[in-house]
């Protein structure tokens, strides 16, 4: 989640084509270590999971530690939607130092 003018890394994706690769985009794009969960939460179809990472943008090798909560509904057996909330002007600066 973020505004739309950050970039397309803001914008919903449908689709398995999309989603792979947009997130093939990102694991190219970025790695994360020091990796750490605060707190998970599953209620039906759907789960709250909140974490914390060192993240590294790998063309510069700049690092920042960044907290997120990804929201996740299910269906089927199968993951329908993920949603991202963190700090995205962190991580547009992050990408374009």
């Amino acid at each position: 989640m973020g505004a739309p003018d950050l970039g397309p890394v803001c914008h919903p994706q449908a689709g398995c084509a999309a989603v792979r690769e947009q997130m093939a985009g990102l694991i190219s794009a970025f790695t994360f270590s020091k990796f750490e969960t605060h707190g998970l939460i599953v209620e039906g179809d759907r789960a709250a999971y909140h974490w914390r990472a060192d993240v590294t943008f790998n063309p510069t090798k700049r690092t920042e530690n960044f907290e997120a909560l990804d929201m996740v509904t299910f269906e089927d057996g199968k993951v329908r939607s993920i949603t991202q909330f963190t700090d995205t002007a962190s991580v547009l600066r992050l990408g374009t130092a």
